[in-house]
């Protein structure tokens, strides 16, 4: 093959109305795949986490409370409302008779606590104790806390069981093409003639990617979202362009490699939330391994590398060239950012707290 510069004559045109029509099935099968595990994990995961719970209330135990109940259910209501609205308002402090701190596990339980009227009147109207009021308070806040760890452990599993099909599925993809052994394979026509399996794996990958990016503002909010949210616009924006610029090689290159990382992260938070600390360390040490192995050595290799110094000078008059290498440049950047991130956190859980903590997720989680 003579080493011209290839011209931008596309043989196969990917409108974006194909690309949405390809990509929207997949889209809604992502979404009904995720409210039918949804339902299963959870039903099948509140019994389980409330029996862990034994510290039974005593007006659970006694019959003659049951009365007592509501008044004191609609009662917490109220005081959850005005603790969840100091939060929102950014209030630091409660102003009862002391200064209460709102933020942390115990804030809601400290602020009833200094209230100097509020379970002093309700002792004397239901003719219960104080301590009687407050175990019941404090179990219904452990009710609120596992409700709302439920849901962050079914994203969990749902993106664990998820990302393993698409990773598996990945695999299998580039074991039947050329171009994943001898990467310089890529860059002898244009645009690249992508084969069935590339083109379905793409679909699904855009897929998923697409229902994330979507739900995510449906979701327990986390101290990173706002970046989340980009990296995942910005994700979807990649498939789609590589997809209609005709590089969809190149791209299917990109996902494999930084599909199986996706992985152990959730199967490891999965870990946590079931309070198993070997496990949760085991599986934070293969991500790491993985992270290393994939998103920086297999990526450098059979992307960044070939792109730089294989396309050349087939590829590098194209007018689509620099962007995507800037990109796939600064892409490998944040991931050696994102690794000096993950290494503190594996010598925090190895010489400070002896457990991995993401300290991305709302203090809730530590307190099921």
């Amino acid at each position: 093959m003579a080493e011209i510069c290839l011209v931008e004559e596309r043989v196969v045109h990917h409108t974006f109305y194909e690309i949405f029509v390809q990509a929207t099935p997949l889209l809604v099968m992502m979404t009904v795949w995720r409210l039918v595990l949804g339902y299963i994990v959870v039903n099948c995961s509140r019994s389980r986490w409330i029996k862990r719970n034994k510290d039974i209330p005593k007006l659970l135990r006694d019959d003659k409370y049951k009365i007592n109940i509501s008044v004191l259910q609609q009662t917490y209501q109220k005081e959850l409302m005005k603790y969840e609205s100091n939060k929102i308002e950014g209030r630091s402090k409660v102003e009862y008779n002391n200064d209460t701190p709102v933020n942390g596990p115990k804030g809601f339980i400290l602020q009833v606590q200094n209230n100097a009227e509020l379970i002093p009147m309700l002792s004397r109207e239901l003719n219960m104790s104080s301590n009687d009021i407050m175990e019941y308070w404090r179990y219904l806040r452990k009710l609120d806390k596992i409700e709302k760890n439920l849901k962050k452990y079914n994203e969990e599993i749902w993106k664990c069981v998820t990302m393993t099909c698409i990773t598996i599925f990945g695999i299998y993809v580039m074991c039947h093409e050329a171009f994943f052994d001898d990467p310089r394979l890529l860059f002898r026509q244009y645009p690249q003639q992508e084969s069935r399996l590339i083109q379905l794996y793409y679909q699904i990958s855009l897929g998923y990617h697409g229902f994330r990016a979507t739900c995510q503002f449906f979701e327990p909010k986390r101290k990173d979202f706002w970046a989340m949210v980009i990296h995942h616009w910005v994700t979807v924006v990649l498939i789609v362009a590589s997809w209609w610029t005709g590089v969809m090689q190149i791209g299917a290159l990109v996902m494999v490699c930084h599909d199986n990382a996706d992985i152990f992260l959730p199967a490891a938070k999965i870990a946590r939330y079931e309070k198993n600390v070997f496990f949760t360390n085991i599986l934070f040490a293969l991500f790491l391994l993985c992270w290393i192995m994939s998103r920086i050595g297999l990526f450098s290799w059979k992307v960044v590398y070939p792109v730089l110094f294989e396309a050349y000078p087939t590829y590098t008059c194209n007018t689509y060239y620099g962007f995507f290498a800037a990109l796939l440049c600064v892409l490998l950047l944040l991931h050696f950012y994102w690794l000096r991130m993950i290494l503190r956190i594996a010598y925090t859980a190895l010489f400070v707290s002896k457990v991995v903590n993401d300290n991305r997720s709302e203090s809730s989680d530590n307190d099921m």
